[in-house]
């Protein structure tokens, strides 16, 4: 479950008015909230409502955090824990048409270490070695940090909410840049 602490938010042009509410004038919502208490979060969501597609445009930006606390969200999706880490910063932005998003998750991250598991759940020394020698090799580029750009793309299901669709499409970002290969 997402927690977030001392958020505000801005709407403009809600509204259900047809003559008001186009592609050209979506409706408007900016967030800034602090995910976990920890890590300062921004999101900006243009939308024009009235359109029988979702349709519009997400971005943002989560700043500086301890790498574990993805975890209480991550974990249904993996077989591995992040155990130490800093990720300085995350941007993304994508587009939204036809109920799916795409864009691009932009991450720079230090000192990251997982702890793998087997399909059974056991904890797996030699996975956790082998995705550990991958992340490592990403944490040392010649900097003190790492950086990684993916591409997103997330369906919008109509049983879901906004909320659950915006994690969804930063959740599948998250995953390809921190999951290693021998993970799968």
């Amino acid at each position: 479950m997402l927690r977030f602490l001392n958020s505000s938010a801005t709407a403009t042009n809600l509204t259900n008015d047809p003559e008001q509410m186009s592609p050209k004038h979506p409706a408007s919502l900016t967030l800034q909230s602090w995910l976990y208490g920890s890590s300062k979060m921004e999101l900006r969501l243009q939308v024009p409502l009235l359109q029988k597609e979702l349709q519009g445009h997400m971005e943002g930006s989560l700043m500086e955090t301890k790498a574990p606390v993805f975890n209480q969200v991550l974990a249904p999706y993996t077989r591995f824990a992040i155990k130490a880490g800093y990720i300085d910063k995350i941007e993304f932005q994508a587009d939204i048409v036809n109920s799916t998003a795409k864009g691009t998750l932009s991450s720079e991250y230090k000192d990251l270490s997982i702890e793998v598991t087997t399909k059974g759940g056991k904890k797996s020394k030699l996975l956790s070695l082998l995705g550990n020698l991958v992340i490592e090799n990403d944490n040392k580029q010649g900097k003190s940090e790492a950086s990684q750009t993916v591409s997103i793309q997330h369906v919008h299901q109509q049983e879901n909410n906004m909320v659950n669709f915006v994690w969804g499409t930063l959740r599948d970002g998250l995953l390809k840049t921190i999951k290693p290969e021998i993970v799968e």
